[in-house]
């Protein structure tokens, strides 16, 4: 899995701006790999983000960015899909992770994109930390099947030890 600079426009599009870290911590996380996530730093609007950062490639097109940290100030990270924007963005997306029910949320959709998260509670920042996969399911287009990403966990932990 490679960065993704556009990972941060789309985070900072749904206003969940991802973690404010010192230069010095910041400088840290820059191109290191998590096992299966990858760590990147960008400067916006004078604010250091950091945050992890997975993409999921179809043959040359990205068919999903999954981007993980800290909005400034939260305890508890923040995840951010960013998917294509033939996404039927009024259904739910769904979050399956290994021993647990899945998790329902909402996104929205530009022109050139479609962006869905949720802040993770204690439960949800667990399964995350002890699982090794997880799926996003979401309707590309009204009634039409289910498309479901597969995401993985491999690194989690690390990584947001990192952020930290």
């Amino acid at each position: 899995m490679h960065l993704c600079k556009y990972a941060v426009q789309a985070s900072l599009a749904l206003g969940l701006a991802l973690a404010s870290l010192s230069v010095n911590a910041a400088g840290n996380i820059q191109g290191q790999q998590f096992q299966d996530w990858g760590g990147n730093c960008e400067v916006t609007n004078n604010q250091r983000l950091c945050y992890l950062e997975q993409v999921l490639r179809q043959g040359n097109e990205v068919a999903m960015v999954s981007v993980l940290g800290y909005a400034p100030g939260a305890t508890m990270p923040r995840i951010v899909f960013q998917l294509p924007a033939n996404v039927h963005w009024q259904a739910n997306f769904s979050l399956y992770i290994e021993g647990g029910a899945p998790k329902r949320f909402q996104g929205r959709c530009q022109p050139n994109r479609c962006l869905a998260g949720f802040e993770l509670d204690q439960a949800m920042l667990q399964r995350f930390q002890r699982g090794t996969s997880a799926t996003l399911a979401y309707t590309p287009q009204k009634g039409q099947k289910p498309v479901q990403r597969p995401i993985s966990l491999m690194g989690v932990t690390e990584g947001l030890r990192a952020l930290r």
